[in-house]
This record gives C-alpha cells, sequence and structure tokens, in this order.
C-alpha cells in the first residue's frame, strides 16, 4: 500500500512540474478555471480552481502543506516539522490546515514505514488507530455478496466494547455478520484486571455455548453432548457427580433376584439386569456415571449372594461336623 501511495505521488509532482516548466506563472482561461498554474514565490506553485480555492498547493518547508491537492485539504502530502509524514484529511477549511475545531479529520497517515488508519503515530506497519467503544464496527476482514447491502452487510469483522460497561467487561468481538445480524463471535473480555481475561464463544443466534475461563477450565454451554472429542482423551482425573447411588442395596426392604431367577435372565439375554448389551453400547455408547453407578450395584449385589452363600456353607459345615463327630454334639 505504501509504495502504491507513493508511487502516485510521484506522477502527480511530475505532471505538477511538467506544468510549471511550460509556464511557471501563466494565467490559463476557460470556461471552468481561471489561473490554472501560478507561482506564488519561490518554490510555491498553485493551481486554481472555480471561486479562487486551491485545487493544487505545492509549498516548500516550513510551510504547512508540502502538497495539497484541493485548497480544502482534501489530499495533503506533508513533511512538516510538526506534522510529519504524509496524513490524509478529509477537509480543513475555512479554519485552516489540519484544523479539527473546523471539522479536519485526520483519516490516514504514513509515518516511519507504517501505515496509520484514524492515527497519527501507527506503531506497527499497519494500525487501525480509531478506537472503538460502545459496540462500535471498526475493521472489517472480509465481505460476501449476499446480504451485504442489508444493515451493516454480511461480513468478518472486530467490534470493539466499552470495558467498564458493555457486556461484563467485554473488550472485543471477532463476529461474522449475515444479512445484518450477528451469526456468531469470538469475545474476548479484559477479567477484572489487566490480566486474568477469558474468552466466550457464541453460535447459532450468537449465543454463548463453550467458555475459555481464565484459569484454563472450559465451560460449555449445549444441548446433547456438552463435550465432543472423536479421539482419545488423556487424563489424571476425571470426576463425574451422580445423585443416585445404589447404597439401598444394604437396606433390609432391598429385594434381589435368587440366583435360578438371575441364571435365567442370563441365559436368555447374554448379559446382566440392568446392563445394556454389546449390541447397545456400540450404538449408544455408555454413560459413565450411569454406568458405574449400575456396576457397583451389581458388585453389592454379589457381595449379598457371597454372604448367604457363606453362611449356607457354614451351616453345611457344622451339619458335617455333628454326623463325622457326634460325640462333639453332646459336649
Amino acid at each position: 500500500m505504501i509504495k502504491k501511495i507513493i508511487t502516485l505521488s510521484l506522477w502527480i509532482l511530475l505532471f505538477s512540474f511538467q506544468g510549471f516548466a511550460q509556464n511557471p506563472d501563466g494565467n490559463f482561461n476557460n470556461l471552468t478555471f481561471s489561473q490554472l498554474i501560478k507561482g506564488n514565490g519561490a518554490s510555491d506553485y498553485s493551481g486554481w480552481g472555480l471561486n479562487y480555492n486551491n485545487a493544487l498547493d505545492v509549498r516548500p518547508n516550513p510551510a504547512s502543506p508540502a502538497m495539497v491537492i484541493n485548497h480544502h485539504y482534501g489530499l495533503t502530502f506533508s513533511a512538516h516539522s510538526q506534522y510529519g509524514g504524509i496524513r490524509f484529511y478529509n477537509q480543513g477549511y475555512p479554519g485552516g490546515p489540519f484544523d479539527v475545531a473546523s471539522g479536519a479529520v485526520m483519516v490516514m497517515s504514513i509515518n516511519n514505514n507504517a501505515v496509520g488508519v484514524g492515527t497519527v503515530s501507527p506503531r506497527v506497519p499497519l494500525d487501525v488507530g480509531v478506537n472503538l467503544t460502545g459496540g462500535k464496527l471498526g475493521t472489517v476482514l472480509g465481505r460476501l455478496p449476499e446480504g451485504d447491502g442489508i444493515g451493516e452487510g454480511t461480513f468478518l469483522g472486530v467490534r470493539g466494547y466499552n470495558t467498564t460497561t458493555d457486556y461484563g467487561f467485554k473488550s472485543f468481538a471477532l463476529e461474522h455478520s449475515f444479512y445484518g445480524v450477528t451469526n456468531s463471535s469470538i469475545n474476548f473480555f479484559r477479567g477484572g484486571s489487566t490480566v486474568g481475561g477469558y474468552i466466550v464463544f457464541n453460535t447459532g443466534q450468537n449465543v454463548e455455548r463453550m467458555r475459555l475461563e481464565n484459569n484454563g477450565d472450559i465451560s460449555i454451554v449445549t444441548p446433547n453432548a456438552k463435550f465432543l472429542v472423536n479421539g482419545n482423551i488423556l487424563a489424571t482425573s476425571i470426576k463425574v457427580q451422580n445423585q443416585v447411588w445404589p447404597d439401598y442395596v444394604f437396606e433390609p426392604a432391598y429385594e434381589k433376584l435368587t440366583l435360578p431367577e438371575l441364571e435365567k435372565f442370563i441365559q436368555t439375554n447374554k448379559h446382566l439386569p440392568e446392563i445394556p448389551s454389546a449390541k447397545v453400547v456400540a450404538k449408544d455408547g455408555v454413560d459413565l456415571g450411569d454406568m458405574n453407578a449400575k456396576l457397583l450395584k451389581k458388585i453389592e449385589e454379589l457381595t449379598l449372594y457371597m454372604i448367604e452363600q457363606q453362611k449356607m456353607i457354614q451351616s453345611l459345615k457344622d451339619r458335617v461336623e455333628v454326623i463325622e463327630n457326634p460325640t462333639n454334639k453332646n459336649n
């Protein structure tokens, strides 16, 4: 961009000086212009348009504009010691050149090999220095033709917010707008200090779906699956909360299947009661919390079966002992 602007400037200067060489202090009159080229002093040239407004004004330092196209400063190339670099203003007269109080707005500058949009001091090669608050759209990275004529259009852009009042300290949003409506966005929050920020991901009707907290935690707010991973997960600890835990198996009122009933069920279904079959697991997967509870229930039932069996075994042993040693009974 810098090369193109410099090339344009050189062409304009070349055209201007060709005119000066042909008639350095002449007047050209036609139906629209009076005094097309006029020398006003050493190295000072002006081209006049309607109502004697400068169409082209070239002055040496320390005069304010090094080169001005249109006396209202529609386009200014300046290397003044005060202003420096090259700046573009939207207007500046009648209050004087670069007079902000008169409505002049510096829209772009080139300084120290950096381009600034809305700033006179670009700090990076391309610096969009317009302050964004209150949800103002500042930068559009790209547009699509569909729906672009409605509202702010269809685009991917950056929007800025007031970090002390808007949306809980939101700073910026990288958003996708479709037909002028925010479709989805990545939102950056500042946190409670200069550090401590977090990121919120919105989809659908720009509704929050996932939050990456400042401590690295991930909060997911979606229907159906809360977290979907098509692959392996490696973790040192996973905590599953479950409100229904099968301690009720040990209550006196709990009735479990008898062993003959359990045997019949297994022969018919080829899996334990309340435990999904291999076919169901292959289709629907396994709920870890629910499955752990069911497996624990089966372990607790198995423990009761073992206790009952142990009592029966002990009773049989006692009976055998009496039969084999009848004298012990009398003792």
